[in-house]
């Protein structure tokens, strides 16, 4: 935020505004509590109305049943092949 080029400047102070909206101001409050009041109120014009990230949880997919006779199969086909001590 103390960059020479006004273009970084003001997406320093848009980067750190999203950060606040995303991980919340409480959070980064001991680094907003640094900036002068210019810089901190350039900040806060760029903290989202509503949470950033916030999305919808994408339903996952139900596990497929096991098939035991499947399974005992195979355990049957182990145990012919290898002694189990």
């Amino acid at each position: 935020m103390d960059d020479s080029d006004p273009n970084v400047r003001e997406k320093s102070y848009e980067a750190m505004g999203v950060l606040v909206g995303v991980v919340g101001e409480r959070t980064v409050q001991g680094f907003l509590n640094k900036l002068d009041k210019l810089k901190e109120k350039r900040v806060r014009e760029f903290i989202p109305a509503s949470p950033v990230g916030v999305v919808e949880a994408v339903p996952q997919p139900q596990p497929q049943p096991i098939d035991t006779a499947h399974l005992e199969k195979i355990a049957s086909e182990v145990a012919e092949r290898y002694v189990l001590y």
